[in-house]
This record gives structure tokens, sequence and C-alpha cells, in this order.
């Protein structure tokens, strides 16, 4: 009577839904998933791990949540693309198309070429979410991620702890095709603080465009015409500016940036990084894939955002993390 099975009476049926609704029954996914043999397979779009160090925890995290949910007939494929080459994000990009999974996880780019994709996801009806980035006018069904401008925010605390004055830089060392939302709105968190706390000593400089054949000479030119206090480099790319620090004998400046990755690990025992924000990759890529099985297999509602904390990482306590 429960599954609308036979002929019952209405007033059995009603009898019957209103000790339902008291004991508050619901049906067991599991079991049925299992008695139809159902297989779901969920795809995970990522960038290549040998070329961003940053995501092999992502990946590993995946992994172990394929791991939990493998005996409830989830599998999961994973397809990384080469963040600097447009033609390897579409062409793993048509793969999952082709592929049609039963749900996608993917770090979302800042594109043509990402929207297009998304928008034909839309169309064949495959939802997705969003890992490390929230661009919540792409509708995923969540994003997991930390809140970017909060972090930059307490990047700008953490750096000016004591006194705002001086001068404080935001360096942006990316490729021209890093489109990443979250980049921007750390740094318009970090510049908030700025405007709440900006004192007649203080001066904001922000530098982008950086990379290895002119970051020397930029930094040179940084460094030698203003009292540096602080500098704020608003992804995992911070390690380069530590090893720029070190060779040139520069002490006394504050560094901070983000992610565990190896070289910034390095630099952070040895001072030359005096604090690292951990994004947990692991756990987001975790989470990503628990939460595609709770909202698709399970049926379940899940949040719309699923928001990582805002880990402060220091030479002192990094071997808990």
């Amino acid at each position: 009577m429960i599954h609308n099975r036979g002929e019952v009476s209405e007033e059995n049926i009603e009898k019957v839904n209103t000790i339902i609704k008291e004991l508050g029954y619901k049906p067991n996914i599991f079991a049925r998933n299992l008695a139809l043999n159902k297989q779901y397979n969920f795809a995970v779009l990522l960038p290549d791990v040998e070329l961003q160090e940053y995501w092999k925890a992502a990946v590993n995290g995946v992994d172990k949540a394929e791991d939990e949910l493998s005996a409830f007939g989830v599998s999961v494929t994973k397809y990384f693309f080469d963040p600097y080459n447009p033609e390897s994000f579409r062409e793993q990009a048509n793969k999952i198309l082709l592929s049609v999974p039963d749900g996608l996880a993917v770090s979302p780019i800042l594109n043509d070429d990402f929207q297009e994709f998304v928008m034909e996801c839309n169309a064949l009806k495959i939802p997705f979410i969003f890992i490390d980035t929230n661009i919540s006018t792409y509708k995923p069904l969540s994003s997991v991620g930390q809140d970017a401008r909060a972090s930059g925010y307490m990047a700008a605390r953490l750096l000016s702890y004591g006194s705002t004055d001086g001068a404080f830089l935001i360096l942006t060392i990316a490729k021209k095709i890093d489109n990443h939302s979250h980049f921007s709105e750390r740094i318009k968190g970090f510049k908030h603080y700025f405007a709440e706390h900006l004192t007649s000593e203080s001066t904001i400089q922000e530098l982008t465009g950086l990379d290895d054949l002119n970051l020397d000479a930029k930094l040179n030119e940084a460094f030698s015409s203003k009292k540096v206090k602080g500098v704020f480099v608003p992804n995992s790319r911070v390690h380069k500016i530590a090893a720029y620090l070190k060779k040139n004998d520069i002490q006394k400046i504050r560094l901070i940036g983000y992610d565990l990755i190896e070289k910034n690990c390095e630099y952070l025992q040895n001072g030359f990084i005096d604090f690292l924000i951990n994004q947990k990759p692991e756990e987001q890529g975790h989470q990503a894939i628990r939460l595609l099985h709770n909202s698709i297999v399970l049926k379940q509602s899940i949040d719309l955002m699923y928001q990582m904390p805002l880990n402060i990482v220091v030479k002192e306590n990094l071997t808990n993390f």
C-alpha cells in the first residue's frame, strides 16, 4: 500500500498515511537502489595535478568519497585539463558531455569556454557542484569553498596587526588565463579592511600581471621605493615572493598567502612566510562528492554553499594540518 500497489480503500489509505506522517517514515533509498541494482557515475573536472600541486589533495578527497560510496553503486570518473591551454579544457569538457554523468564536480573558470560547458550541462540535465570557487550566476547545486572576501579581509588584519602604518603590497602572480573569481574577491576583502582602518601613514599598492620573467624587476622597484611592511599574495604562489626575500636577504616583512603546498610549507618553516591560509582542498573534494550523492542518490536537499573554515597556519602549528 505504501508503494501504491494493489487496490486499497480510501479510508485505509487515509489511516496509513496518518500513521506514516506520525512516525516520520521515509523510504529506504539504499535498499531501493540495491534492489534495482542502480549505478551512479559522477564526473570530476579539475586542473592537472602535475601542473598545479594544490589539486592533489582535492583528488585525494574525491578518492576517499568514492571508496566510501562504492558499496552503494557510486563510481567517479576524473578528468584533468591543462589550465594554461584552452583546447585542453574543451577536450575534457566534451568527453564529459558525451558520457552524460549523473552529476559533476568542477572547479569553475571565468571564461567563455566554461560558460558554454555549463550551458551544455544544463541542456543535458547534468547537475553540478563547484569546488573551490562559488559563481552563483551559473546556478550550481552547491559550492564548496571558503568565503574568499572574508579571507582577504582576515589577511589584511594579520599583516597589519599592531599598526596599519606603512606600505602594504598586493602581489598577484598569475598567468593571463587564470580567470578565477576568488582571487579578485580576496583582494576586495583585503582592500576593504584597509578602507576601514587606513591612516595617513599607510599605503596600499597592487601589482598584477607578475610572472617569472618580470618578477624580480617589479619587486626590486616595489621594495626600493617604499618601506614595505607586509605583502599579500592572493594565491598559492606566495613561495615565489618568499624566495625573492630570501635571495635578497630582506627581513622584517610580513608575508601571507594561501595553501599548504610543499614549497609554501618550506618557507613557512624557515620564517620567510609568516601565515598561510589553508583551504582544506582534500575536504573540499570529499564534500563535493558526498553532496552529489546526498542530492542525486538520496534525494536530500543540500545547502547552496558548504563553507570551509578560514584556517590560519603558522610554523608552530603546521604539523597539525
